[in-house]
């Protein structure tokens, strides 16, 4: 029997032996050992590997775990759209706060004006009030002074020639009354204002003197020549400002012509005693029948002379419109009707005439010049700085926009190709810094059958808005930001530029374009170059 001193010893030197050369667990279970010991024992159990899990398992895990990812994914897009829509709804409210209060603000500026425009007035009125009771000899003279000045301007071109000698007289007669006003404290003395008086009657028996109205029947009697003349030239002066804003742009021109004629006559007549020769006479007479042609011919007849020459053909100078999606036999009905409206009612030639970029020209300097025109019954004044199209940038230009060329000129079905430089796109404009046109004004009228309504409109270069604009499809006017067709064309005085809506093919669906049209008095109607290189009248009775 073995001690337990001599077990000890030996399991420690089988131990020694064998950690050089073998495991632990090979150790405690080497042959001769008699047992394991505890300690070996749990060291084997510690190193026995772990089961692996199961592959459906792990798929298992992934998945929920993808959608644990995917529902906090979902809430935090809905979280950033609530605050998205909750920025948005501040915004709007700031927006409309700063709209009211914008609204307040003009509205107690124009409160504040119309108080102090008042306080100013009744100021004036004190002041004028308190004026004739210190100064009741000076307020009267100043006040026939005030008539004589008017009866002087009012009078300019029927006082025989006299009137800056006359308007001196009566400047020198207000210097006079202030002076001695200032030498007197303010007043003048009654010496001084039975002076003043005096000469203010005699200015105003030279005004009714040479004054020769139509109720001067003596110089009628003694320049009869003269009488016809210069009663002609007020009445072609009369109607040169009556229609100021319907003179095709040549108020200016003719305004000098008149003029002109003035000067001749008095020049005339300072040379023979006041008087006129017969040639003299018969020289001012052609010079104002041809003043009175120009001024007529600047009317639109109400019948205009046929127009001559080969007309262009119709299907390359004014294409029709294309059909689109699914028409009705009704509707191409009507899309046949409406190009044939469009046949009649546009003259399409080669060529225009020759003096009609001069025309143009011309027409364009004067009507951007501080023109006059009526638009919905609201006068407005046109200018090249109120009267203006909405630019839109190129970059935002529709994708057809300079897709290709095929047909009518660079400009048919597969895209449009600008003709020249100088050609955009707008959607909308402003006429007179009054009248706003829109996307909504300008889809007035569109016919389905055409494909979507348009988004905006081609124009060519140097393009500005009018007050009137004829379809020729329909064959019907409307006048600019108004919603509907109008009842009338233009008044036959209106003889100032014209848009002209078309409706052209362009890329795979239809566009309008916008058109200015120039008056030519010799062919008593409205024309314009088209992107397809034609030259086109107006040729519709409505129009004209």
């Amino acid at each position: 029997m073995k001690s337990p001193l001599n077990v000890f010893l030996l399991n420690a030197a089988i131990v020694s032996s064998c950690a050089s050369s073998i495991t632990l667990m090979q150790c405690a279970i080497a042959p001769g050992i008699g047992g394991i010991s505890p300690a070996f024992s749990a060291a084997a159990k510690k190193e026995e590997p772990k089961p692996r899990p199961h592959p459906a398992d792990n798929h298992a895990a992934q998945e929920r775990a993808h959608e644990q990812q995917a529902r906090e994914q979902q809430a935090h897009q809905q979280q950033e759209r609530a605050h998205e829509e909750q920025a948005r709804q501040q915004q709007e409210r700031a927006q409309q706060q700063e709209q009211r209060q914008a609204q307040q603000r003009e509205m107690q500026s124009r409160e504040r004006e119309q108080k102090q425009e008042q306080k100013q007035e009744q100021k004036q009125e004190q002041k004028q009030e308190s004026f004739r009771q210190e100064h009741p000899a000076r307020a009267e003279v100043l006040g026939r002074d005030a008539n004589l000045n008017r009866d002087l301007n009012e009078d300019k071109g029927d006082l025989s020639g006299h009137y800056g000698q006359l308007k001196s007289e009566d400047q020198r007669i207000r210097r006079q009354e202030q002076n001695d006003a200032a030498h007197d404290d303010g007043r003048i003395t009654g010496k001084e204002y039975n002076q003043l008086n005096r000469e203010e009657n005699g200015l105003s028996r030279q005004i009714n003197r040479d004054n020769r109205g139509s109720g001067d029947a003596q110089f009628q009697e003694n320049h009869p020549l003269r009488s016809e003349v210069l009663g002609r030239d007020a009445n072609l002066n009369n109607d040169l400002n009556q229609d100021k804003g319907d003179l095709s742009g040549h108020y200016g021109q003719l305004k000098s012509d008149d003029q002109r004629i003035r000067r001749q006559e008095q020049i005339d007549a300072m040379k023979n005693g006041g008087h006129l020769t017969g040639q003299e006479y018969k020289q001012l007479n052609r010079e104002e029948n041809g003043l009175s042609r120009q001024i007529n011919s600047d009317r639109r007849p109400a019948n205009p002379p046929p127009l001559k020459g080969q007309q262009a053909p119709p299907e390359r100078a004014t294409p029709a419109p294309v059909l689109q999606g699914n028409v009705s036999a009704s509707q191409s009905a009507q899309a046949q009707q409406g190009y044939q409206n469009m046949q009649q009612n546009l003259y399409p030639v080669q060529q225009p005439p020759a003096n009609y970029q001069q025309i143009a020209t011309q027409q364009s300097a004067g009507y951007l010049n501080n023109s006059q025109a009526t638009v919905g019954g609201q006068p407005i004044n046109i200018n090249s700085g109120n009267t203006y199209i909405n630019n839109v940038p190129q970059s935002n230009y529709p994708s057809w926009w300079g897709g290709g060329g095929g047909g009518f000129g660079g400009g048919g079905y597969a895209g449009f190709q600008p003709p020249g430089p100088g050609w955009g796109w707008s959607n909308g404009f402003v006429l007179g810094a009054m009248i706003n046109a829109g996307i909504p004004w300008l889809r007035f009228g569109w016919p389905h059958y055409y494909g979507p309504p348009p988004s905006g409109f081609i124009h060519p270069p140097n393009y500005f808005p009018t007050p009137w604009i004829y379809n020729p499809m329909m064959n019907a006017w409307r006048e600019a930001g108004q919603m509907g067709w109008s009842p009338v064309p233009p008044p036959p005085e209106y003889t100032m530029p014209i848009t002209v809506q078309v409706i052209e093919p362009v890329g795979m669906g239809n566009q309008i374009v916008m058109y200015n049209a120039f008056y030519h008095p010799r062919f008593g109607r409205w024309g314009y170059r088209n992107r397809f290189g034609y030259f086109v009248w107006l040729n519709s009775p409505a129009p004209m």
